[in-house]
């Protein structure tokens, strides 16, 4: 509507349009019009530019031009420029927004989770973080959170572990003696038995001194099984002549075994066992201990025929819940089974079951250790 349409025939006169503008066509600047039979021209005209298109009609020569302002393109290449300019700042708007919010999405957590470590780093072990955020910072909380109760847990029980170490330190302090008082006097009585003929007397002081000097003697934690049964039968002698010999003791032992080596004292809390929670408490009570091998190792063997025990009664023993005030030592079936497991591995241990048709049973395995490996085996646990 803005532009202008003039025709001219080959000779250049003016068929239709405007006689001004058929007038100018005819000036040397125009010259190409009427050379090619179509094309484009950028004119300036009167002091203003103007864009002219023509084609020529093939059948008849005539020329079919087009004219417009070059201000009225301009005009609309403005707006369209105008237009995408404001459609970049809205879009580069909109991207600004996008970036600050996914940034903050990932940037406060992590804030979070640093401040939270600072508070542990601190001491505060009571410190859980909650994110809402991506999966991968999810997990990184709550691989936070387990790492902290970890933490704390272990604290606890290295707190629990001190704990109980400075009460079995205040024991032993406050049931501290003199073992070398304790013999000499137990030595004095020995003999004064001995001088007036009471020989049984001599005999159970005897036992309680070599008893006595075997739980109280630090030099090895390991001793030679034979050993061991002879600290078993030094105790079975008190426990009979406080019986009044009211039970039966046998004894099955593999002479080829007792001279490897077992930890101290695991068999005599196993026959106390026996003595009060077995035959105590019945007349023609048995108890029978034997050592034995097998292809794993050897084993302790300790029978009785007295009531059974329940399984819950067998979980009490092994937890060291159910203990008599009248223990020889404070080795209870846990702490042996500890001790163990301690040296050997989970491998090893005590088993305890019901016999049939009465009794318990129970088994204390062990590795096959010669003297020769005590050294190893000493490296090994420390």
């Amino acid at each position: 509507e803005q532009g202008q349409i003039t025709v001219l025939d080959s000779k250049g006169k003016l068929i239709f349009g405007d006689e001004a503008a058929a007038a100018k066509y005819q000036e040397s600047n125009f010259r190409q019009l009427y050379l090619r039979d179509w094309g484009t021209q950028l004119r300036k005209i009167q002091g203003k530019k103007e864009l002219v298109v023509y084609q020529a009609v093939s059948f008849c020569g005539w020329k079919i031009i087009f004219s417009i302002a070059h201000d009225i393109l301009q005009k609309e290449n403005i707006t369209i420029r105008n237009l995408t300019l404001i459609i970049a700042l809205v879009l580069l708007g909109i991207a600004i927004y996008l970036a600050v919010h996914f940034s903050k999405k990932v940037s406060d957590p992590v804030h979070i989770l640093c401040n939270s470590m600072k508070e542990v780093e601190e001491g505060n072990l009571e410190v859980s973080i909650r994110i809402r955020s991506m999966k991968e910072l999810n997990l990184l909380a709550a691989s936070f959170n387990q790492m902290v109760d970890r933490i704390r847990n272990l604290m606890e029980n290295i707190y629990d572990v001190q704990r109980k170490k400075r009460q079995a330190e205040l024991n032993a302090l406050q049931a501290q003696i003199n073992p070398h008082f304790l013999y000499n006097t137990l030595d004095s009585l020995r003999w004064l038995a001995k001088i007036h003929n009471i020989e049984e007397i001599g005999r159970i002081i005897s036992a309680l001194e070599n008893l006595l000097r075997a739980s109280i003697s630090k030099t090895n934690d390991l001793i030679a099984i034979g050993e061991e049964i002879e600290n078993v039968r030094n105790y079975l002698a008190i426990q009979l002549f406080r019986y009044g010999n009211n039970f039966s003791v046998t004894f099955s032992i593999d002479p080829s075994l007792t001279s490897y080596l077992t930890p101290r004292l695991i068999l005599q809390p196993i026959v106390e066992n026996a003595i009060y929670h077995g035959v105590e408490s019945m007349i023609g009570g048995e108890i029978e201990i034997g050592v034995h091998a097998d292809s794993a190792g050897i084993i302790f063997e300790v029978l009785d025929n007295g009531p059974g025990i329940a399984p819950e009664k067998v979980k009490a023993v092994m937890e060291g819940k159910s203990q008599n005030k009248e223990r020889f030592s404070g080795f209870g079936l846990k702490n042996v089974e500890e001790r163990i497991r301690l040296y050997f591995g989970q491998d090893y241990g005590i088993t305890i079951k019901n016999r049939d048709p009465q009794g318990t049973e129970v088994l204390i395995r062990i590795p096959r250790i010669s003297k020769f490996e005590e050294r190893k085996i000493a490296k090994w646990v420390r």
